[in-house]
C-alpha cells in the first residue's frame, strides 16, 4: 500500500487505557487498543440499557478508583452532571484533533531525492464507522473553525474540496418523465415504468448498476441521520419544514458522508477506532506509479519521495496494494473500480492504453498489408497467365493410291510391300544381334549392318 505504519510509542503502551497521565494529541494508540482514544475531548455514544442509550457525550476523565469513565452528555436536559460508565457501555464516536494548519501540498516546490520528506501531517479528525458520528464530527470541526481555530479552518477547507455535493434525483432515468418505479437492483435510479427500465437495461444499465449502490447507501444513512435530528427535536427541526428543505438537508448530510468515504479509502486511514482523517493526504490523486510513499509514526503521517522528483511535479499516491504497479492495466482498473469505485486514468494507464492502441494498429496494418499483397499477387497472376498451348498437329493423312508408284496402285500390292519391308527389318535386326554376340574382337567401329546381305 505504499506506506509503513510505525510502532507505538512506549508511553501509549505503558499508560493505563483512558488515563490522563498523557493527553495524547496523536493517534498512535489507535493502532493498538481502541480504549486509548478515550481521553479528554473524545466524544462517545452510550450503549446502555436505559433511557440514556444513544446519547452523545464528552469524556471528562478516567476514575482510577471506580475504573470507569466520567462522561458529560451533550443534551443538558438529559443530564447536567458528569456520569460514570464502564468501557462496555461506551462506543467511540469521534475526536477532533489539533491537526495541521499548513497549506495543502499538491505539487513539489523544489527538487526532492528519493526518500526525502515532502510534507508531514497530523490527523484533524478521528471518527468511527457509523454515519451519525461522521456527521457530528464534521459539525464539531466547523464549530471549532468558526471559533477561530486556524488548523480547523484549513481542515474544513480541505474536506469540502474532496467531493462535490450529491446531485438530486429527478424524473425517469430513461425519458425524464415523472418516476414511480425503482430499479430492482436498488442502484438508486428510478423510472416511470417497467418499459423504460427494460429499455435502460437493453442500453447497458444492468452492467453499470453497481456504482450506484454506494450512493443509495449514503442517501439511506443520510435520511437516518436527519430523521434522528427530527426525532430529538433539535434546533434544526424545531419548526415544521417542507419536503424540499428535508431533501436539501439529506443531500447535505450525504455529501458529508461522501467526503469521509474519500478519506477512508486511503490505506493509511484505517485504525482501531475507525478512520484517521488526513485531509491533505486524502486530496492527493491516485497513480499506479506513485510519487510518494507514506509512513505513520506516533499517529503523524510523513510523505516521502518514492523517486527523484523535479520541481512543480504533481504528487500522487497509491491507493491499492504495494504490488498494484506490477499488475496489468485491466487488472489494476478492475481492482480500483471494485474497491474504490473509479476507473484509473493516470499517466501509467494512459501509456498502457497508447501501447495497446499501437499494437492493435500494427496488427491491423499487418493484416491489411497481407490482404493487399494477396490481392496484388492475384492481379499479377492474372496478368502473367501464359497463352493457351496450340492444338496438337493432326495425324498424317494416309497415302492416296494416285500418289503411289504404278505397281502399288492396288491395296493388296501396298499391303504386300509393307509386310515385306517389316520382315526385312526384323531379319536384319536378328542377324546383327547374333553376329555381335558371336564376335570376340570387341571392335565397335564395324558397321555390321553394311555387311548384311540384302535379300529381298
Amino acid at each position: 500500500m505504499e506506506f509503513v505504519r510505525g510502532a507505538q510509542t512506549p508511553s501509549s503502551t505503558k499508560a493505563p487505557p483512558g488515563s490522563l497521565a498523557k493527553d495524547w494529541t496523536s493517534c498512535s494508540c489507535l493502532f493498538g487498543d481502541p480504549r486509548g482514544v478515550l481521553v479528554k475531548g473524545a466524544v462517545v455514544r452510550l450503549k446502555t440499557q436505559d433511557a440514556f442509550s444513544g446519547e452523545y457525550g464528552d469524556i471528562e476523565k478516567y476514575d482510577d478508583v471506580q475504573r470507569k469513565w466520567l462522561v458529560r452528555l451533550h443534551r443538558r436536559e438529559v443530564a447536567i452532571a458528569p456520569m460514570s460508565f464502564s468501557y462496555v457501555e461506551l462506543h467511540f464516536a469521534y475526536r477532533v484533533m489539533p491537526g495541521d494548519a499548513s497549506e495543502a501540498v499538491t505539487r513539489t516546490r523544489r527538487k526532492h531525492a528519493t526518500g526525502d520528506a515532502v510534507f508531514v501531517e497530523a490527523p484533524c479528525v478521528l471518527v468511527g464507522p457509523d454515519a451519525p458520528a461522521r456527521w457530528r464530527a464534521a459539525v464539531a470541526l466547523k464549530a471549532r473553525a468558526k471559533a477561530g481555530d486556524a488548523a480547523a479552518r484549513e481542515a474544513v477547507a480541505r474536506l469540502e474540496a474532496l467531493a462535490p455535493p450529491e446531485p438530486a434525483w429527478s424524473g425517469c432515468a430513461a425519458c425524464g418523465a415523472r418516476a414511480r418505479v425503482q430499479c430492482p437492483r436498488r442502484c438508486g435510479l428510478i423510472f416511470c415504468g417497467r418499459a423504460c427500465q427494460r429499455s435502460a437495461d437493453a442500453r447497458g444499465h444492468a452492467d453499470g448498476c453497481g456504482p450506484f449502490d454506494a450512493r443509495t447507501r449514503r442517501m439511506r444513512e443520510a435520511r437516518a441521520v436527519v430523521d434522528d435530528y427530527k426525532t430529538r427535536k433539535t434546533r434544526s427541526f424545531r419548526k415544521k419544514q417542507s419536503a424540499a428543505t428535508y431533501d436539501a438537508k439529506v443531500r447535505k448530510v450525504a455529501t458529508c458522508l461522501r467526503r469521509f468515504e474519500v478519506c477512508a479509502r486511503q490505506p493509511w486511514a484505517a485504525c482501531a477506532a475507525g478512520t484517521a482523517v488526513y485531509a491533505a493526504a486524502a486530496a492527493l490523486p491516485h497513480a499506479c506509479a506513485p510519487a510518494l510513499r507514506m509512513f505513520i509514526d506516533d499517529g503523524t503521517l510523513t510523505a516521502t519521495a518514492a523517486r527523484d522528483l523535479a520541481e512543480n511535479q504533481l504528487l500522487t499516491v497509491n491507493l491499492g496494494p504495494p504490488q498494484l504497479p506490477e499488475w496489468g492495466r485491466d487488472v489494476r482498473r478492475r481492482w480500483l473500480r471494485d474497491h474504490h469505485g473509479f476507473a484509473c486514468e493516470c499517466a501509467t494507464c494512459a501509456r498502457d492504453d497508447a501501447k495497446q492502441a499501437a499494437r492493435a494498429a500494427r496488427a491491423a496494418g499487418a493484416a491489411s498489408r497481407k490482404v493487399d499483397a494477396a490481392r496484388a499477387a492475384a492481379r499479377a497472376g492474372k496478368a502473367r497467365q501464359p497463352a493457351a498451348a496450340p492444338p496438337p498437329p493432326p495425324p498424317p493423312a494416309p497415302p492416296k493410291l494416285e500418289d503411289l508408284p504404278p505397281h502399288l496402285h492396288t491395296l493388296g500390292a501396298l499391303e504386300d510391300h509393307l509386310a515385306a519391308e517389316e520382315a526385312s527389318r526384323r531379319a536384319t535386326d536378328a542377324y546383327l544381334a547374333e553376329h555381335y554376340a558371336e564376335s570376340s574382337s570387341g571392335e565397335s567401329d564395324i558397321d555390321w549392318r553394311a555387311e548384311v546381305p540384302r535379300k529381298w
